[in-house]
């Protein structure tokens, strides 16, 4: 039998699937009930309501991101190339997340929701990018006349300036590949000879490995 914390990340999971497929507007406590195959009364005694569910939501996405970014940062066998490729698929896959219609009703229904998101991906974009550049000067995969903050900067502004719905829907590609496309343009301009050698080594071992899969 599930534990109270197990039923709970049941909920939440189902509902992050459900959102991100139907908008969060048009899913109800009773289609997230249906789908998990549990009672309405088992689900209101976690949630008060849905907006209950999209606070928890977000704030578990938050915690998740935060463990995850320090266990790559502790990460002593990785070098800067192999941080920077784990943060880029971390930061890839909650944009994947937070998407489409369900970022829509966010912003529609829930603005104050949508701010604290945005808050908590400037904060940590600019620690974290900030101190992974100065690993990669050090490390020398980044051209040592390279301005850290100044990068962070240009990064966090092209984020927060073009990850966003209305300029997502005037561009012919998928968040995923406009997020590529910002990581491309960037570090193609601020690694070294060295960093872009080890870089592509990597991403065609990457792709060598899903190729096999």
């Amino acid at each position: 039998m599930l534990d109270d914390q197990s039923i709970k990340k049941r909920i939440l999971d189902k509902s992050l699937e459900m959102f991100q497929d139907f908008g969060y507007s048009k899913v109800t406590m009773e289609e997230i009930a249906n789908n998990l195959g549990i009672s309405k009364k088992t689900l209101y005694k976690h949630f008060t309501n849905k907006e209950h569910i999209l606070r928890d939501l977000v704030e578990t996405v938050k915690c998740d991101v935060e463990e995850k970014f320090e266990k790559i940062f502790a990460d002593e066998a990785s070098d800067f190339i192999e941080k920077l490729q784990m943060i880029l698929d971390l930061i890839g896959d909650n944009v994947r997340k937070m998407q489409g219609h369900f970022v829509h009703d966010i912003i529609k229904n829930h603005p104050e929701i949508w701010k604290n998101i945005q808050e908590f991906r400037k904060k940590k974009s600019q620690a974290k990018f900030t101190k992974l550049i100065e690993l990669g000067i050090k490390e020398g995969f980044i051209k040592a006349d390279i301005n850290s903050h100044i990068t962070m900067l240009v990064y966090t502004a092209a984020i927060h300036e073009i990850m966003v719905p209305e300029v997502l829907a005037q561009i012919p590609l998928s968040a995923n590949q406009v997020y590529s496309e910002i990581v491309k343009i960037l570090f193609e301009g601020i690694l070294s000879e060295k960093g872009r050698f080890r870089y592509v080594n990597l991403q065609l071992t990457a792709k060598d490995k899903t190729e096999v899969i």
